[in-house]
């Protein structure tokens, strides 16, 4: 059941009017009907340009004014420091509700709070863009529907992006060696999962109610899956983006994980050339077999996952890369549990899911060269 947020925090949302709700103050309006001569002669429309008037064209329009990026890259100083603000902001309200120290009914009054001290912002911005002190832009439901999706949005991305760079951190204690690249290790707890889809369903939940306390039923949440948008979709993609070549690890960033599981594979540290490039450099005139060479490269993987009764069953792999086309392991081809409890076969049921490879191995450029030099 769904936490409904406290009822100070929807008064005051009832209480907040959106712009798109007020009348245009037409007051200074000049009317100069007399200056208003009817035509003589059809109008030449041939270098018109036609207004998308589609949601989308809107949302193509209008989003550099509420996103962060576009208020950056339109030098809004002030925007970009409230906005800097508020991100900061919810970086911590996320931490904390992360490490369990608030509930889903104080995140969404948070959640809430943020996003009308945002609406608020941008009003005054807006205003500050159209002159004269009046925002005639979100006067259009459809400009303000971008603003809400935005903020939405961003929370969203920024929701997923806490929870990912908690895990990373977690999954640190388990990496090897120094100096390690980040593309040759990969951790993966399934407590962010849930934690990061909590945050975002209480968000769901909060931007909805403050639609529907100003009456504004256009507002839907995107489609982030359809759009490709795979930082603000789910935390499996947010972790492991399929938009980079170098992060392929779900063969289904769709599938839920079982509750208790985590996953670490890593690429053992050794002292031989490794690397998105492997170069061989040779003199001329050297013998094959003075040519340095790469021989197979380790990795090792484990999975965990803890029974009914709290008992953590853990698997382990070690194998090996040979720097060819078979240097892809589906993982339930090195990791199963033979238990026969439903939570090994939930467990078995993710890692089919999953796949591990050589650094480098979807690159579409060559993962080797041979350079030869005059001495």
């Amino acid at each position: 059941m769904n936490e409904v947020s406290s009822n100070s925090t929807i008064k005051q949302a009832a209480a907040y009017v959106p712009l798109f709700k007020k009348p245009l103050d037409m007051s200074n309006t000049e009317i100069i009907p007399d200056k208003i001569k009817p035509l003589t002669e059809p109008v030449d429309t041939s270098d018109w340009k036609i207004v998308d008037t589609s949601y989308e064209g809107y949302r193509a329009g209008y989003a550099k004014y509420f996103e962060p990026m576009g208020q950056f890259q339109l030098k809004d100083a002030q925007m970009t420091e409230v906005n800097q603000r508020i991100d900061a902001e919810t970086r911590q309200i996320l931490q904390d509700f992360y490490k369990g120290t608030t509930d889903k009914t104080t995140l969404k009054d948070q959640f809430q709070e943020l996003a009308m001290r945002n609406f608020a912002s941008n009003e005054k911005y807006t205003a500050n863009v159209d002159g004269a002190g009046t925002s005639f832009m979100l006067h259009d439901k459809n400009v303000y529907r971008v603003m809400m999706e935005t903020f939405y949005s961003e929370f969203r991305r920024t929701a997923l992006d806490v929870a990912v760079k908690m895990n990373n951190a977690e999954g640190q204690q388990y990496v090897s060696g120094q100096n390690v690249q980040p593309n040759t290790w990969k951790y993966y707890n399934s407590d962010y999962y849930y934690m990061s889809e909590n945050a975002i369903s209480t968000a769901t939940d909060g931007i909805k109610e403050l639609a529907n306390a100003w009456g504004y039923k256009e507002f839907t949440i995107p489609d982030y899956a359809k759009e490709q948008t795979w930082l603000y979709h789910n935390f499996n993609t947010a972790l492991s983006n399929p938009f980079s070549a170098s992060e392929r690890y779900f063969k289904d960033p769709e599938q839920v994980p079982p509750e208790g599981f985590s996953w670490f594979y890593q690429e053992e540290p050794t002292s031989q050339p490794d690397g998105l490039l492997n170069f061989y450099i040779t003199k001329t005139g050297d013998t094959s077999d003075e040519v340095p060479s790469i021989s197979k490269i380790p990795a090792v993987t484990w999975a965990k996952y803890k029974s009914a009764n709290g008992t953590i069953h853990t698997q382990t792999a070690h194998f090996a890369y040979n720097l060819s086309s078979s240097d892809l392991y589906s993982l339930a081809s090195l990791l199963r549990f033979t238990d026969d409890s439903p939570q090994a076969k939930a467990a078995n049921q993710f890692l089919n899911g999953l796949q591990v490879y050589k650094a480098g191995y979807f690159d579409p450029f060559p993962k080797s060269f041979i350079l030869d030099y005059e001495a």
